[in-house]
This record gives structure tokens, sequence and C-alpha cells, in this order.
């Protein structure tokens, strides 16, 4: 092994510094997939304000306004996850509070959560615009649920999000 082709340290090893890494871009994904998510229900919203179905705005009918109100609960929920995981990785990055395993369990619970219920509340707000909502002119099915989708999987998929948290839950010897 050449010196100039080690990552870090030898006794750290690279598999560390890459882990790092992924548990950054898992943060980051997280509050992407939060905050587009967000946008996607802004824009839902706006057009069941002006759709008229039965002589008013859908925007009126209650079904809506729940489905809306729980999207944007979860989703506001999810951003503030992504948050705390990244405000954790800051913490144990730059002053060792945090262990690398509760890192590793804060950002796969945000990644987790905000990517399943991004992809379910930009699919609601794709709904809500009907034909429109699934049409390449419309801004959620060609920006969001795509980008989302690929969330899902970029980083680790859901599966690994959840052996990561219930590992991290558990403990190793717990873990196949």
């Amino acid at each position: 092994m050449q010196k100039e082709n080690v990552i870090g340290s030898v006794d750290q090893g690279g598999f560390k510094i890459i882990h790092e890494g992924f548990e950054f871009a898992r943060a980051l994904i997280a509050v992407i997939s939060a905050a587009t998510a967000l946008k996607s229900i802004s824009n839902g919203a706006e057009y069941m304000k002006s759709r008229i179905a039965f002589g008013s705005p859908i925007a009126k009918f209650q079904g809506l306004q729940f489905q809306l109100a729980d999207d944007v609960a979860r989703m506001e929920a999810a951003l503030t996850m992504g948050y705390r995981a990244l405000w954790t990785y800051d913490q144990e990055q730059r002053h060792g509070k945090f262990s690398r395993f509760q890192v590793s369990r804060e950002v796969a619970i945000a990644k987790l959560i905000s990517t399943t219920w991004a992809f379910e509340a930009i699919n609601d707000a794709m709904q809500w615009q009907g034909a429109y909502g699934y049409s390449k002119d419309c801004p959620p099915e060609e920006w969001a649920l795509r980008g989302i989708r690929s969330f899902l999987l970029a980083e680790g998929s859901r599966e690994v999000m959840k052996t990561i948290i219930a590992r991290e839950t558990l403990g190793r010897e717990y873990i196949r």
C-alpha cells in the first residue's frame, strides 16, 4: 500500500470517512425531500383554490383539506427531523458530542421518514390536480415525484435505513 493512496490514516481507514459522507448525504436528502414536498403541496393547494367542481373550489372539500393538513404536518415534522440530523452530524464532526452510531440512527430516521412521506405527499398533490397533475406540464410530476423516487434509493434504501435504526436501537448483536 502506497502512502499517497491511503484515505485518512491507516488505523482509521477510508471506510469511516466514506461512511461520514453517506451520513451527510442522507441528512441532506431528508431536508431536500421535505422541502420539495412542501413546495409540491403549495402548488397543489393553489390549484385546489382555482379548480371548480360541483359549483365551488375543491379547496372547500373537507376530505381534501384533511389530506392537505396531514401532508403539511408530516412534511414540517420531516423537515425538522432533517435539520436535527444535520445538526447531530455537525455536532459529532466539530465537537464530538455524539457517537457515530447516534448520528447514524438520527440520519437514518430522518431519511426514512422524509423520503417516504415526501413521495406520498407529492403523489397526493398530483392527485388533487387530476389529469393535469399527471402531465409533464405539471411541476410536481416533472421534477418532484421522479426526484423523490430516486431519493428513496439513493445513499441506502428504506430497508437499509430500517436496518440501521434497528441496529442502533437494539444493538449490533441482535442484527443478522
